[in-house]
């Protein structure tokens, strides 16, 4: 900007119009008549004089200083089970620091050398949503508004997997210094089944979770649904994918022996954002599950059932089916208010 300040100076001792200048600068209209304003004025020292100074910085280089000594201790220094460092868990050590944390374009500016800021890859074509939500008024609405009628309680399953191998995720480290995870050569794997439960009209949600090793199957998924019966009672929609366990002979007739209480309806195929479980496995993976290696899968369980108590201690269900598309803005805040 200061170099088209200085190159403005001879345009208006030619008495160039500012329409001309900026189109010449490649500025804009109002840029160029508060420059020639000022050269009216005050003369062409004024022009070069008046360049934004920016934000001024919350911190002081010997803050700046102690939060990078802070934070390059490590994440595990601090109690942390996990390398990964967010910017919350940074706001926890305002007291350490005596110093308000700012936000990330804040210290990406200030450009201190204990810190580098984590960058985001492009989202390739096949990693992007495919974005089929009104397929869940299309589909989805009619059973949702019959198990409001009848008084019936909607659970989506889902299943999916842990290893103990783990999932990298950006996070804080010194600059030039890549952090490196150690992990396992030969890990073992824990599946999960889980389920949502949520009654239309309601602002509270259940949430069961079943880690088992080995692969989920007719079997388990027969089973799950026996124990859910032990603590959901009522009629029953079931929501789900057409996972060859869940199209099952044995599957279907468990529901068809259960069909007094017990529906089944399908999700869409190719739209599995529609699932709210698919937003919880991403919570587990993406946070506490997030640049974690456990020594045994006895680890791994433990930490996945101290994640069920977090999602269910923050009741986090219903926001899982708003982010799927399931319910609207205005009666996601709506039940939120009557809770």
């Amino acid at each position: 900007m200061a170099r088209d300040q200085k190159a403005s100076l001879r345009w208006f001792v030619k008495g160039e119009c500012i329409r001309d200048i900026a189109a010449a600068l490649h500025v804009s209209y109002d840029a160029v008549r508060v420059w020639r304003r000022q050269w009216q004025q005050a003369g062409s020292a004024a022009v070069c004089s008046h360049a934004s100074p920016g934000a001024k910085p919350r911190l002081s280089p010997k803050q700046l200083q102690q939060l990078g000594e802070a934070l390059l201790l490590g994440p595990a220094h601090w109690g942390y089970r996990t390398e990964l460092w967010t910017l919350a868990r940074i706001t926890a050590h305002q007291a350490t620091v005596r110093c308000r944390v700012p936000s990330q374009p804040r210290l990406q500016s200030a450009a201190w050398h204990g810190l580098e800021l984590p960058k985001a890859r492009a989202r390739s074509q096949r990693a992007r949503c495919r974005g089929d939500h009104p397929l869940a008024g299309g589909r989805l609405a009619a059973p949702k508004k019959g198990a409001q009628a009848n008084g019936a309680t909607v659970i989506f399953i889902d299943e999916t997997g842990f290893s103990q191998k783990p999932n990298v995720r950006r996070t804080w480290g010194p600059q030039g210094q890549t952090p490196v995870f150690k992990e396992h050569f030969n890990w073992q794997r824990l599946s999960a089944v889980g389920a949502i439960a949520w009654r239309p009209g309601e602002a509270t949600t259940r949430l069961f979770l079943s880690p088992q090793p080995g692969s989920i199957k007719t079997p388990q998924v027969v089973e799950f649904l026996r124990n859910l019966r032990r603590h959901v009672r009522g009629p029953v929609l079931i929501v789900w994918d057409r996972l060859r366990a869940h199209c099952s002979t044995v599957t279907a007739a468990h529901v068809a022996a259960q069909s007094r209480w017990l529906q089944v309806e399908y999700l869409p195929a190719y739209a599995p954002e529609l699932n709210p479980l698919e937003y919880l496995w991403a919570t587990f993976k993406g946070k506490d599950m997030a640049n974690y290696s456990p020594d045994s899968i006895d680890e791994l369980d433990h930490r996945l059932r101290c994640s069920v108590r977090r999602v269910r201690r923050r009741d986090l269900g219903l926001s899982f089916i708003k982010k799927a598309g399931l319910i609207s803005k205005e009666e996601y805040l709506e039940l939120c208010k009557g809770q």
